[in-house]
């Protein structure tokens, strides 16, 4: 029960990351075009994509889970949320630190690595428990025979 109290929290937080992305891009796409350079604007979107996508992975991740085919761990998945925030947060900095009395904000930047470290780490944790799931079905599969 505690597991799927769990579940469902990662589920409402990815849900409520992938609204506040696409009410970044909108902000983006509408109130910093004129305010960003181009450059600066697209690191903006970068950071929305990420935010987006690996939120919208880590939801059908949730429902492979939701399946109990996969032994699929809450762990790895909040090590993505982790990494996706840390790395688009990151980014959002960087993309402000040309404004006036911003500019500090582009020492954001060395902490994107970290985020998208945890997002690869994240990934592979997640094919292992997928990869683990399978082996552990052929065994018992092979044990019932």
């Amino acid at each position: 029960m505690l597991n799927q109290k769990k579940t469902a929290l990662i589920l409402a937080f990815c849900l409520i990351s992938i609204a506040i992305s696409i009410a970044l891009d909108a902000f983006g796409a509408h109130g910093l075009k004129s305010i960003l350079s181009e450059k600066k604007l697209e690191v903006f979107h970068k950071a929305n994509r990420y935010l987006m996508l690996q939120n919208m992975g880590a939801v059908l991740i949730l429902l492979l889970k939701s399946t109990n085919k996969f032994n699929i761990k809450n762990q790895a998945l909040v090590i993505l949320l982790i990494g996706t925030w840390i790395f688009s947060l990151s980014l959002y900095a960087v993309s402000f630190s040309e404004l006036y009395g911003l500019s500090h904000l582009r020492y954001a930047g060395a902490i994107a690595p970290i985020g998208g470290t945890l997002m690869i780490m994240a990934w592979l944790l997640l094919a292992q428990n997928v990869l683990s799931s399978y082996k552990n079905e052929n065994t018992d599969s092979a044990q019932a025979r």
